[in-house]
């Protein structure tokens, strides 16, 4: 079915997380990824990720309290061996790639095939909800508009900019997020949500 596009900006992931399920995933997303982001383990600044709404779960991180969903994450590089037991679990060879890449999954198939085996979290209108970094390449946005369901995609960056200009615009959404703490525990980066839902004290984003 047809998808919608929302873009957002770093100012809603930092200031408007608890108001938006896109700007939460956005949040979340970055949160998680804040651990991992190590030229290193092939997951820098220039990998794409991607977080998807899923009914709550005991086993993942719970979103705002309003949204009543958890969310899972995906990766442009998992498929590249990151993550073996996902690929040993999703990846079907005599079917190949959802995106026909000769390299990779995008972070947006990832996180939807994670999301595909809970229950994708269903709002109000039946709608689903996706975050993206990047807005989703033409294979990626052909293959979202063949799935059953209605979906949301929030993107922060226009698919198609160099990947200088993405490092360097993560950097900002990293640092925003995380006050550039790079490798530090994603909770301590969710710190803007409390318990009960309500925001901690906001900061700048100079």
């Amino acid at each position: 079915m047809p998808f919608t596009q929302h873009k957002l900006t770093v100012e809603d992931l930092a200031f408007r997380f608890l108001e938006n399920i896109g700007a939460c995933l956005g949040r979340y997303c970055t949160a998680h990824f804040a651990s991992v982001w190590d030229a290193r383990a092939d997951v820098g600044l220039m990998s794409c990720n991607a977080a998807v709404a899923i009914e709550p779960h005991g086993c993942y991180d719970r979103l705002a309290p309003a949204f009543h969903a958890s969310v899972v994450y995906g990766n442009s590089q998992v498929f590249k061996g990151l993550d073996p037991e996902f690929n040993a679990r999703f990846y079907d060879p005599t079917h190949g790639q959802f995106s026909n890449s000769d390299r990779q999954e995008h972070a947006e198939q990832v996180a939807y095939k994670i999301g595909e085996n809970k229950r994708f979290f269903t709002d109000r209108h039946g709608e689903r909800h996706l975050f993206v970094e990047l807005s989703p390449c033409p294979k990626c946005a052909a293959w979202l508009n063949g799935r059953p369901e209605t979906w949301n995609v929030w993107y922060l960056y226009d698919y198609g900019m160099t990947q200088q200009e993405f490092a360097a615009a993560k950097r900002q959404q990293l640092n925003a997020i995380t006050g550039g703490a790079r490798g530090k525990k994603r909770t301590a980066a969710l710190a803007g949500i409390q318990s009960d839902g309500s925001p901690q004290k906001r900061t700048s984003l100079r």
